[in-house]
């Protein structure tokens, strides 16, 4: 995810604490091998901002509680959709602007007036 969507969504409150998350993040491989990249479910436990501006994630495993930390660019997916996809059901575009919503489409409304004598 890119670092302006994040920050987008954060400041619409969208991403809180227990949000679903997938990221990558480093971890410990077979043979004791360091920095190992995997790609792993999170619950977001907060999330704040460096002073170069980047967002950062402390998350919790879901299966084993195990804590993590990852910039905004280590998340691939939101409750289950593409980060990008995520952003559009809250209007926020891809860069993290505002989307413009075009006209909508099929059947207007009727607006029913109740009047006091009308009874049910």
């Amino acid at each position: 995810m890119d670092n302006k969507l994040a920050v987008a969504l954060v400041a619409k409150n969208v991403l809180l604490a227990g949000t679903e998350v997938r990221a990558k993040h480093k971890a410990m491989g077979l043979g004791s091998v360091n920095n190992v990249i995997v790609e792993n479910d999170f619950s977001i436990v907060s999330t704040g901002l460096t002073e170069s501006g980047l967002v950062v994630f402390k998350l919790a495993d879901l299966r084993s509680g195990a804590p993590a930390k990852v910039y905004a660019e280590a998340i691939q997916g939101i409750d289950g959709m593409d980060p990008i996809r995520f952003a559009e059901v809250y209007n926020v575009t891809a860069d993290g602007g505002k989307a413009v919503l075009g006209k909508r489409r099929g059947r207007k409304p009727k607006n029913r007036v109740v009047e006091e004598d009308d009874q049910f």
